[in-house]
């Protein structure tokens, strides 16, 4: 949390830029916090070394932060790219966030998806071999 307010909330006062700080702005992003820390978790556990893990993040936060709407609208895809793109959860991530800094409702999709996407509870964990000592 703290990285937000220094990375987005207080440039954004220093520059004059005026953000809506209600409940869907704050909920987006604690959704957001907790889904990426639980898929840095979930990547931790399957590398074997931190060469492996630098590996792991080249090959999955560069085309995610480059497909994941941040820097070019969704429109500007071919259809069947905004297909693929609408599977990243960092897609559902910055336009909730972003939605919700202009004082609009994100859509209520982005969130369930979200939620989906950092539901550490899942069945499909629940149901893995070698899962069987764990207590849920």
């Amino acid at each position: 949390m703290a990285r937000v307010i220094f990375a987005i909330l207080v440039p954004g006062l220093l520059f004059g830029v005026v953000l809506s700080w209600n409940i869907w702005f704050w909920a987006a992003v604690l959704l957001n916090s907790f889904l990426f820390a639980s898929l840095a978790v979930a990547l931790a556990m399957l590398v074997k070394s931190h060469a492996d893990q630098s590996l792991v993040t080249s090959f999955v936060i560069p085309p995610m932060a480059f497909l994941g709407v941040i820097f070019f609208p969704v429109e500007n895809f071919p259809a069947w790219a905004q297909k693929a793109i609408f599977l990243l959860p960092l897609t559902h991530a910055s336009t909730s966030i972003r939605t919700a800094s202009f004082g609009n409702m994100p859509s209520m999709m982005s969130f369930l998806r979200l939620d989906y996407f950092s539901d550490v509870d899942s069945p499909s964990l629940r149901n893995r071999p070698g899962n069987e000592q764990i207590l849920w």
